[in-house]
C-alpha cells in the first residue's frame, strides 16, 4: 500500500505572512534566480528534530525514504522509523549504531551497524524488526567494527567496513579483507558503476565478481573522497582535507582530475566535506564537520549557507537524503533537520531582525523598506552564502503602518505621524497627528489624503515642507486603508476607503474642479459584511477583501450599488467564506493571500480562477 508521508512545516510568524503578501515577486523569483536574489532571501523553512521527539540518541548517521514515503533514519542507538507524525524504534539485534542503510524497490531496509549488518523484515502484527545476517558471514570475518556503507545495487547487496567489504547475493555472502594501511574508505553508486575508494591504491570497480582498479583511478589513492556527485557533463568530488575536484571520464583516458581553485575551496578544506547530495535544481548540497552544509552551484559557487546562525542544529552533518517531495534531510551530530530547498519561499523573522509584524513593505532607491509594530527596517543582504537580515532605519521607533511614494521622496503613516525618509534617516514633517494610512490624490497629484483617528486629512508639500490643508470632504472616521482609481469614462475618480468596523466609503471627485466630490458609505444594507474592509485591486478592478471572501463591487446608480462574491473565485472553494484582511496581485496576474494557516495564491484559467496554498503550522 502506497502512503504518502505526511510533513510537519515550521510554524510561521505574522511578519513573514505580510512581508510575502506585499511583495511576491521577491520570493516567487527566489528559485528562479539563485545568484540574484540569493543575497536578498531570508531563512529557509526548516523542520527540526530532537531527540526529545524521536526519544533516541541525539546523534544521527543517515537517511533515507523508502518508496511508501517512509523515513528511515540510522540513529547511534537504533534504526528510527517516522511516518511524518509518529516516530518508531527498531533496535539492531547488538544494539549497537547503526552507521550505514539503504532500502531497495519492496521497501526492505538494509542496514550496516557496528560489527553487525542486516535487513527488516515485518513481524506478526506488520511492524518492521531487525533480521541480523551476521550469521551468514563466515566465523573468519565476523569482527569487523562499523560498517560505514550500505549499497542496494543490481550485484547484490554491500555492506563496507574499514578492512571487510561484504557482497549478499542469492543467500551467499562474499567477502574481500584489505590490510587496515590500505583500508576502504567510501563507496559511490554513479555511472561509472559501483565504486569503491581504497587507501594507497584508489578508485576500484566491481566487476564481474572482481574489484578492478578504473583506468587513472590511483589519482585518489591518497586523497579522502568523502563526496561524488554526477553533474550534467562531469562529476564533483569532494575530499575532507583537499577541497573540491571536478573529474571526468572516459574509456580511452580513463578518469581526469582538475581541482578547483578559489576561497570556497580553501573553506571547504578548513569546514572539512564529510557527505554531499544533488539537490533538484541541479545544485550541491555539501555536509561538512565543522560549517554546517554549503550549497554550491555545478561549477563551484557558494549560494547559501546552513548553519546553526541560520536555524540548523549542529554544525557537524553527517548524512544528506532527498525526499520525494524534493526537500534536503540532514542527519546531524544533535538532531535531524527537513529543510525546504530549493524553494521560492523564505522566512523573515525574529532571527531576520523583524521582532514585530510587518504592515507593509516596498522598494525605494534600490532598497527594501519594511514598515513594523516597532519601527521601519531595511534589508540588508546577505554576505558569503547567510540569509539577508533586516536592520532598523534611524529616526523613528514608532507604530509605522504605510508607506507611499511621492516623486522622488518615501512617505510613511506612523503613530507619531507622518515621516519622511531623507539622505536614509527618518525625518517628521511637523504632522503629528497619529496616522494609520496614506494615499495620493487621484485628482490633484500634489496632494495626500491621510487616514487619522476619526478624521480624513488632507496635506500638500509647499516650499519643501509639508502642511495640512483644508479638506473638502468632513468624514469623523478611522479610515485604515485607501485605494484610488480613474473612472472607466475618464470624467471622475475613486477613492475607496477600507474600515475596521464601518464598511466601505468612495469619495467621486469630478475631473471638473468646480464640483464637490460625492461621498458614499457601504455597509452590511449593501451586502458588505460586517467587519474589517480591505481596498485593493484585481485586473485593475477594484476589489474587496472581506470577512466573506473577496468582493466586487456593482454600482446601480451614482452613490449605490451592492457588494458580490466573484463567482468566478468562489469556484476556489477554499477560500470561499474566508476572512481576506490583505492581498495584492503581481505582475504576472496572480493574487496573493494570507488566510489562517495557509499562503495562498489564486492563478486565473480562462473565466475561473484556482487556488494553490501551501500550509503551515
Amino acid at each position: 500500500m502506497s502512503i504518502e508521508l505526511p510533513i510537519k512545516f515550521p510554524k510561521i510568524t505574522q511578519c513573514w505572512l505580510v512581508l510575502l503578501i506585499y511583495f511576491p515577486p521577491f520570493f516567487v523569483n527566489a528559485q528562479t534566480l539563485p545568484t540574484a536574489n540569493a543575497a536578498e532571501s531570508g531563512q529557509l523553512l526548516m523542520t527540526q528534530y530532537t531527540s526529545k521527539d524521536y526519544r533516541a540518541h541525539e546523534q544521527n548517521w543517515c537517511v533515507q525514504q523508502a518508496p511508501n514515503g517512509m523515513m528511515y533514519i540510522g540513529n547511534s542507538s537504533c534504526l528510527l522509523e517516522f511516518d511524518g507524525v509518529n516516530w518508531r524504534v527498531i533496535m539492531v539485534e547488538n544494539k549497537s549504531t547503526v552507521r550505514s542503510l539503504d532500502i531497495d524497490e519492496n521497501g526492505t531496509v538494509w542496514i550496516g551497524a557496528q560489527n553487525d549488518l542486516g535487513y527488516t523484515a515485518p513481524d506478526s502484527t506488520g511492524n518492521l524488526k531487525y533480521v541480523s545476517l551476521l550469521p551468514e558471514v563466515p566465523d573468519a570475518h565476523k569482527e569487523f567494527n562499523d560498517v560505514w556503507e550500505t549499497y542496494v545495487t543490481p550485484h547484490g547487496v554491500f555492506f563496507e567496513t574499514s578492512t571487510k567489504l561484504f557482497l549478499w547475493h542469492e543467500n551467499r555472502m562474499q567477502v574481500w579483507e584489505v590490510d587496515s594501511q590500505k583500508s576502504f574508505k567510501s563507496m559511490y553508486i554513479n555511472n561509472l558503476g559501483t565504486l569503491v575508494k581504497q587507501d594507497k591504491v584508489g578508485l576500484l570497480r566491481y566487476e564481474n565478481g572482481n574489484l578492478n582498479l578504473v583506468k587513472g583511478g590511483e589519482q585518489l589513492a591518497n586523497l579522502r573522497v568523502q563526496g561524488w556527485v554526477d553533474l550534467e557533463n562531469q562529476s564533483m568530488i569532494l575530499t575532507r582535507k583537499n577541497g573540491i575536484f571536478f573529474a571526468n571520464y572516459d574509456e580511452t583516458n580513463g578518469l581526469s582530475l582538475t581541482p578547483f581553485s578559489g576561497w570556497l575551496n580553501d573553506e571547504l578544506k578548513s569546514l572539512q566535506a564529510y557527505k554531499a547530495t544533488k539537490l533538484t535544481d541541479g545544485t550541491v548540497a555539501v555536509g561538512t564537520l565543522f560549517g554546517g552544509i554549503l550549497v554550491i552551484s555545478p561549477d563551484g559557487e557558494l549560494l547559501r549557507r546552513i548553519d546553526p546562525g541560520s536555524g540548523l542544529g549542529s554544525d557537524l552533518v553527517l548524512n544528506l537524503a532527498i525526499d520525494r517531495q524534493g526537500a534536503l534531510w540532514a542527519g546531524l551530530n544533535n538532531g535531524i533537520a527537513r529543510i525546504e530547498i530549493p524553494s521560492p519561499l523564505t522566512v523573515f523573522d525574529q532571527q531576520s531582525g523583524l521582532s514585530e509584524s510587518v504592515q507593509d513593505i516596498i522598494r525605494f532607491d534600490g532598497k527594501l523598506y519594511a514598515a513594523t509594530l516597532a519601527g521601519t527596517f531595511v534589508l540588508k543582504p546577505g554576505e558569503s552564502g547567510k540569509p539577508a537580515t533586516f536592520e532598523m532605519v534611524p529616526g523613528l521607533q514608532d507604530m509605522c503602518w504605510k508607506f507611499l511614494k511621492f516623486d522622488n521622496k518615501l512617505l510613511i503613516a506612523t503613530g507619531g505621524g507622518l515621516f519622511e525618509l531623507n539622505n536614509g534617516e527618518w525625518q517628521s514633517t511637523g504632522i503629528t497627528n497619529i496616522l494609520y494610512t496614506l494615499e495620493r490624490c487621484p485628482i490633484h497629484p500634489d496632494h495626500i489624503f491621510l487616514g487619522a483617528i476619526d478624521r480624513l486629512l488632507s496635506a500638500t508639500r509647499r516650499n519643501g515642507k509639508w502642511e495640512i490643508i483644508p479638506s473638502p470632504i468632513d468624514l469623523p472616521v478611522t479610515i485604515r486603508n485607501m485605494r484610488s482609481f480613474t473612472g472607466e469614462d475618464g470624467k471622475t475618480a475613486d477613492l475607496w476607503l477600507g474600515t475596521a468596523s464601518d464598511g466601505a466609503y468612495r469619495i467621486r471627485f469630478p475631473m471638473n474642479e468646480n464640483v464637490a466630490p460625492v461621498v458614499s458609505h457601504f455597509n452590511e444594507t449593501h451586502n458588505l459584511p460586517v467587519g474589517y474592509v480591505f481596498s485593493g485591486s484585481i485586473g485593475g478592478k477594484v476589489a474587496f477583501g472581506t470577512n466573506e471572501g473577496i468582493m466586487y463591487f456593482t454600482e446601480t446608480d451614482e452613490q449605490n450599488g451592492y457588494f458580490l462574491l466573484d463567482d468566478s473565485i468562489k469556484a476556489a472553494v477554499e477560500i470561499a467564506k474566508q476572512q481576506i484582511i490583505t492581498f495584492a496581485e503581481d505582475a504576472d496576474g496572480i493574487v496573493w493571500l494570507p488566510l489562517v494557516q495557509q499562503i495562498g495564491a489564486l492563478s486565473r484559467a480562462g473565466d475561473s480562477w484556482y487556488y494553490n496554498y501551501t500550509p503551515f503550522e
